[in-house]
């Protein structure tokens, strides 16, 4: 794993480097821009993990519990859905959206607001940035309920829901403060604390799968001798 996440790191940084090149040299798209910003997410990520690895150890890493399947999709399935709300962020901030609607947490002092142009881009980035912070209260929910055995999942999952809790308040403020940059520096800082807690719960999840499917192959399937009964 260590080796996947240092090489991940690479590509990352390399593949951000060529993006923020090309946006000196040539003029790009927004939905490119924005992918800039995305992928810096994912480089971020790696280093954070590899920094858990060096600190705590590749092999204290998982827990002893096995997690079910049902967890391990939810959370990570999670983390991918966090990718594409941070893509619909920046997405708004590239295409000066950030202020469509001048209003939080209503549009317009209405739930849903005309849907054209650049109010459309903020509105559907304020809506899957409810959907987010619904799923985390999933993961808490599914973790308190069937990971009692797995402390260090079930803590992580409070940690995100804190994280989402903050990350959809500091949104609002960004739009209250008319942009300003302090706050919006705090959302950002958030939202990439967020995704490397969700990424980490991923593996953490994916050893508990693991390591149950592991204890539940017979001593037989892997060449050993069976105890003699007479």
């Amino acid at each position: 794993m260590g080796a996947l996440l240092r090489l991940l790191r690479l590509l990352t940084t390399f593949v951000q480097a060529l993006l923020g090149a090309a946006a000196v040299v040539w003029d790009q798209s927004d939905l490119v821009m924005a992918l800039h910003f995305g992928i810096s997410l994912t480089a971020f990520a790696s280093v954070l993990l590899i920094a858990i690895q060096l600190f705590v150890g590749e092999e204290r890493r998982g827990g002893r519990a096995s997690v079910p399947r049902r967890f391990l999709w939810l959370v990570a399935g999670t983390a991918a859905y966090t990718y594409v709300v941070v893509y619909l962020g920046a997405l708004v901030r590239h295409t000066g959206s950030s202020m469509a609607i001048p209003d939080w947490p209503l549009n317009f002092g209405r739930l849903i607001p005309p849907l054209t142009g650049q109010i459309a881009i903020q509105f559907l980035h304020r809506v899957a940035a409810l959907v987010l912070f619904a799923l985390v209260v999933a993961i808490v929910v599914m973790a308190e309920r069937a990971l009692r055995d797995r402390r260090d999942l079930r803590w992580a999952g409070w940690v995100a829901l804190v994280l989402t809790g903050l990350q959809v308040v500091s949104g609002g403020l960004v739009v209250l403060t008319g942009l300003n940059l302090l706050v919006a520096l705090v959302h950002t800082v958030l939202v990439a604390a967020l995704f490397g807690v969700l990424v980490w719960m991923t593996l953490q999840a994916w050893d508990g799968r693991e390591a149950r499917t592991v204890r539940g192959v017979s001593p037989a399937a892997h060449g050993e001798a069976l105890p003699f009964r007479g």
